[in-house]
């Protein structure tokens, strides 16, 4: 049968080569006459109609958590990494503006998988978030870990992508799907696990932060890693009870200017939109500094620079340099302002609008 089948390919081939003339063979596959993605389908073609929808949402007016890759939301110990993720669900499975966040798209399901907290402090969690989202709630699902081995958490972690097909996957926290976070091998083969798992889905990576405080690089070669291969990367901090989420790089968008997003955990344990909290902290504090200017300016209505530096270096026993920024951070605030552009222009106090 084998013999039989062999025989007739060689001699469909024979009949096709003949067929043609030296020459016209290549020319039919040179990508300069046709290109090679009409006859390969192992070549991208450009012309590919893309999904109308390549994000599921809009954080203020630029475009954000593609449909396809690894995003990475770190911040550092204690500060609301998982939460976070939680806030992101909010909009995300409702299709109902939260803060920032404008939805485009809703999931079929955002499929959580932890390797932190305990079945009790879990289960509290997931009961506030599954309350909150209602109808949706079904669609928020969590998957605890935390008693696994490595090789179960693994284990489940492709099985239950691979059975259920959740369109949103978060994975808290990366690093404890390694024995050593700066082992190369093994924090690759882990990278490249993850990145397989995200073709056709979103992947969200909780990653600790370097300990420094001025350092918001991800711990270890697997935040390296993940930090190569990630399609957006954010980072979350704590305030006055206030989480903010930072944009902090991208393949497609910039950073410059991006929103952020604020959220707060109520009485409750439940999320809620942290503007106005925000807002109501940075007031109160505003006019703390305003009613310490307005001590500093006294009866005064202008001071040049060096006059109000002197002012503060005597009154609040700081040092120069000391002053100077915090003659700086009152500007900025919009406590003092320059009374015209040049660099000798005095400050005056800027008086704040009725309300």
């Amino acid at each position: 049968m084998n013999s039989d089948k062999e025989r007739i390919l060689e001699e469909a081939k024979a009949t096709f080569e003949s067929n043609i003339k030296v020459g016209e063979l290549s020319q039919l596959i040179d990508p300069n006459n046709i290109p090679l993605w009409e006859i390969d389908p192992d070549f991208l073609n450009p012309y590919k109609e893309l999904p109308p929808l390549q994000t599921w949402a809009k954080m203020g007016d630029r475009p954000c958590f593609p449909k396809e890759g690894i995003i990475s939301v770190s911040a550092k110990q204690k500060r609301g990494k998982s939460y976070a993720t939680y806030a992101f669900a909010l909009p995300l499975l409702s299709g109902l503006d939260f803060g920032t966040i404008h939805p485009n798209d809703r999931p079929n399901m955002i499929m959580v998988f932890d390797m932190e907290m305990s079945e009790t402090t879990l289960t509290n969690r997931v009961l506030k978030q599954v309350q909150t989202l209602g109808e949706h709630g079904n669609k928020f699902v969590v998957c605890n870990l935390k008693a696994k081995t490595i090789e179960e958490r693994i284990e489940a972690i492709t099985t239950k992508i691979e059975k259920y097909n959740p369109e949103i996957v978060v994975i808290d926290q990366c690093a404890e799907l390694v024995n050593n976070i700066n082992d190369v091998t093994e924090c690759t083969q882990i990278t490249r696990m993850i990145d397989k798992l995200s073709i056709g889905r979103t992947i969200f990576c909780i990653m600790h932060e370097n300990k420094q405080k001025d350092d918001d690089n991800m711990q270890g070669h697997i935040g390296s890693h993940i930090s190569k291969k990630n399609v957006e990367a954010y980072t979350v901090d704590r305030k006055d009870g206030v989480f903010t989420i930072t944009y902090k790089e991208g393949r497609d968008t910039d950073s410059d200017n991006a929103a952020t997003f604020k959220f707060a955990v109520d009485v409750e344990g439940k999320i809620i939109d942290g503007t106005r909290i925000f807002n109501e902290v940075q007031e109160a504090e505003k006019m703390k500094w305003r009613s310490n200017f307005m001590l500093l300016f006294g009866d005064d209505e202008t001071l040049r620079a060096k006059d109000l530096v002197a002012r503060i270096v005597e009154h609040e026993r700081l040092e120069e340099r000391a002053a100077k920024n915090k003659i700086s951070k009152a500007t900025e605030m919009g406590v003092i302002k320059k009374t015209g552009n040049l660099r000798t222009d005095p400050y005056s106090l800027v008086v704040p609008n009725p309300i």
